[in-house]
């Protein structure tokens, strides 16, 4: 279209040419050309110099500068094009309908001052889908039974079946897509979206993200075949009120694996003996630390140990069937922490190699095992040499040099110094973000080694810290780095359900 406008000269013409060049339903917008001619009204002429041209299109404004060289002619009639803007326009009604004015000013020449001004209605665009009210059905039988409402997930636990809710337009037909932010569990697991409505979301297996309000962090998005799309967070009907759905952060059982362990008793009192045990005697000791979900919600009131229990075994002998309970011997406080100390296993001989493992399950049948544990021979008898070195004896200034305590232990030897060694447990590891921890080590002088790992108690996976991938930018890589005072963790990617452990090694200013 041809807007014509005016110049404070009566032998010179103003105009615009405007032209909707493009459109987007996704984005509901429409690209605008604008295109600004100064032209002669009759005879021809010549002008020239500097000018500058000011544009308003809907909601956008945009000035540029020019230069018409001296003498430029223009014939009678005709025009000369000074500048051209290109705008982006929200086009979202039905129609839209924008206003489009122009100024022109030079002190160089004349005409001196243009203007010009007037609407224009851009394309009627397809309507993108409206998202509704979503619809969840809980199918986790143990969550039933405790009357878990359908719009709460339970992370960890949750089975729901959601159904997703769209209007279309212009008989335009739906396709469908959830996202669980901040993970990498999306629906359909093949293909961008589904035509389907109704989804089968395992949150048993795949744990859903939770924001500090308690809502379980769900998107929803909608794409119809005329290239209309519609997003949102997923809503649903509680108690007559649009919100997300709420969420309980119900986690699996845990074992502290730094704590927990059976090893041959020595040094110490037995109970079974009556004495101080040592590595010859047939006995070992089982301690251990863990953790059920017991918060203050229906899924933790209602939680509690079902098995906790061990299996030892000879090396050339086959693992047994079942568990020995160790339920009697379990300590648990209000917060789910269990603890065994000191639990006494006789008639494991010291001349042989041990296998264990151990197990501990809780009230909605999630268990976490330790099943590569290893219990080497006793102090073997050396009486027929007349010299030798007996390494279940070695130690470096009292202390065993091959163990990894949270405890600080003297290690070696680093440049005529002692050399400590600590283990820190960091916790679960963070999500694309950073962690620190203090090590609580006074008066380091010389951190001489910094490595660790990372253990996903669910299926076992262990990753070495640091841990470098040859993907872009090192992503999905684990990086480490301590001080004087603390020992910090970074993820390039989710990481937070691995447990991280970490070992320093360092000589001190106290030596």
């Amino acid at each position: 279209m041809t807007i014509n406008g005016s110049t404070n000269s009566n032998a010179w013409t103003y105009k615009l040419e405007v032209q909707e060049i493009d459109t987007s339903v996704q984005d509901r917008t429409s690209t605008v050309r604008v295109q600004v001619y100064l032209g002669r009204a009759n005879s021809t002429s010549y002008l020239g110099g500097d000018y500058s041209v000011t544009v308003n299109c809907g909601e956008k404004r945009d000035t540029q500068t020019g230069n018409i060289s001296y003498p430029t002619y223009i014939s009678g009639g005709d025009w000369l094009l000074l500048k051209t803007f290109t705008f982006v326009v929200a086009n979202e009604n039905n129609p839209t309908i924008i206003s489009i004015s122009s100024t022109f000013s030079s002190g160089d020449f004349t005409p001196s001052y243009a203007s010009a001004s007037g609407n224009m209605q851009l394309t009627i665009l397809h309507l993108n889908p409206v998202i509704n009210t979503a619809t969840m059905v809980e199918f986790n039988q143990a969550l039933i039974n405790l009357n878990i409402p359908n719009t709460t997930v339970v992370t960890n636990l949750s089975q729901k079946r959601i159904t997703l809710n769209a209007t279309t337009y212009d008989e335009a037909t739906p396709s469908y897509r959830l996202e669980n932010y901040n993970t990498n569990y999306n629906l359909p697991l093949i293909g961008g979206y589904q035509t389907s409505n109704i989804f089968n979301a395992d949150y048993k297996r795949n744990p859903v993200f939770i924001d500090s309000n308690g809502k379980a962090k769900i998107v929803q998005k909608v794409k119809d075949s005329m290239n209309g799309t519609a997003s949102s967070w997923l809503y649903v009907d509680i108690n007559g009120t649009l919100e997300e759905p709420n969420a309980i952060p119900y986690t699996e059982p845990i074992i502290e694996r730094t704590s927990t362990n059976i090893k041959r008793k020595s040094g110490v009192y037995s109970q079974t003996l009556g004495r101080i045990a040592n590595l010859t005697d047939n006995i070992v000791s089982l301690n251990l630390k863990g953790n059920i979900y017991k918060v203050n919600d229906i899924i933790g009131n209602n939680n509690s140990i079902t098995q906790i229990g061990y299996k030892i075994w000879a090396t050339d002998d086959t693992e047994p069937q079942n568990y020995t309970s160790l339920s009697s011997s379990a300590t648990i406080d209000a917060s789910g922490n269990i603890t065994i100390n000191d639990y006494e296993i006789a008639n494991i001989l010291f001349t042989k190699v041990y296998n264990y493992k151990i197990i501990l399950k809780d009230f909605y049948n999630k268990e976490t095992t330790i099943d590569n544990g290893v219990i080497p021979t006793g102090q073997p008898v050396w009486s027929e040499y007349s010299d030798h070195v007996d390494f279940l004896k070695l130690s470096v200034k009292g202390y065993n040099p091959f163990e990894y305590s949270e405890n600080e232990t003297i290690c070696g030897v680093w440049l005529g110094k002692p050399l400590y060694r600590k283990v820190i447990d960091i916790g679960y590891l963070p999500d694309n973000s950073y962690t620190t921890t203090n090590h609580n080590i006074s008066n380091i002088s010389t951190i001489t080694r910094v490595i660790g790992v990372a253990i996903r108690n669910s299926d076992k996976d262990t990753l070495p810290i640091p841990y470098v991938t040859f993907n872009a930018n090192n992503n999905g890589g684990i990086t480490i780095y301590a001080d004087g005072t603390s020992v910090t963790v970074a993820t390039t990617t989710d990481r937070s359900s691995y447990n991280g452990y970490i070992v320093l090694e360092y000589t001190k200013t106290s030596d």
